[in-house]
């Protein structure tokens, strides 16, 4: 009878086993050329029936914690992004964030002088949190200097 029950209380832990976090590289670093644009773009994309929470965190080279970025674009797909903080996605939909840094930021002019990030915080690292373990997500993006993107390594394109 002991052996029958050994395996059996393995089962729960079992079920419940799921891939929750996944980090990633960001191998393209903010240029350190004058007036040079490097930009930054993640999707996430709930491959589920109902709608799922994650939480988003990056780091920069110094291996200091992102709290924030400024977010280029909002609407049409795009969303603000909040480090550290959960948030919902819908069931089937993908979420996008895209944003840029930039050495000289000051030297910028125009209607998008605010809008980029300094090279300071520019993230090296991040990591994706998938808070419900009942449904998939699948991430992607895109990092660089816009005449050299690297695409973003997430979990070899598998859906987590």
């Amino acid at each position: 009878m002991k052996k029958l029950i050994s395996p059996l209380l393995l089962l729960p832990s079992l079920a419940f086993a799921h891939t929750n976090a996944v980090d990633f590289p960001i191998q393209a670093a903010c240029s350190t050329a004058d007036k040079s644009v490097t930009d930054f773009k993640l999707e996430l994309t709930n491959l589920s029936d109902n709608a799922t929470s994650v939480i988003v965190d990056l780091w920069n080279q110094s291996g200091n914690t992102l709290t924030s970025v400024n977010t280029l674009y909002e609407g049409d797909g795009y969303t603000n992004l909040t480090l550290g903080s959960a948030f919902s996605i819908p069931a089937h939909t993908t979420v996008r964030f895209y944003t840029s840094y930039a050495y000289n930021y000051a030297g910028f002019s125009g209607v998008n002088i605010n809008l980029h990030n300094p090279c300071s915080v520019s993230p090296v690292m991040g990591k994706i949190t998938h808070l419900d373990a009942n449904s998939q997500i699948i991430a992607n993006g895109y990092s660089g200097p816009r005449e050299k993107i690297f695409n973003l390594n997430i979990n070899n394109g598998q859906p987590f």
